[in-house]
């Protein structure tokens, strides 16, 4: 949960200084924290928790990955 609300502080801070792309997977990064922290709770019901959650984390990863590289590309270091 810390992790989740330093993330989103983040994408905070780049939506005033970054440019559209970098901000606009920030955003997606933070969008899909958000999925998996609703559908990880007990209640939630998810029927196939381990491939929700595979599926899920492959997804961030390349989010992460997509963010690094239109940082680097923001910055001017591509």
């Amino acid at each position: 949960m810390a992790i989740y609300e330093k993330l989103r502080f983040e994408a905070a801070q780049l939506d005033l200084i970054a440019g559209v792309s970098l901000r606009d997977v920030a955003n997606k990064l933070v969008r899909e924290h958000e999925s998996t922290r609703h559908w990880l709770r007990p209640a939630s019901g998810a029927s196939d928790w381990y491939e929700l959650a595979t599926k899920q984390n492959n997804k961030v990863v390349r989010l992460h990955a997509e963010l690094v590289e239109k940082a680097r590309a923001d910055l001017g270091l591509i």
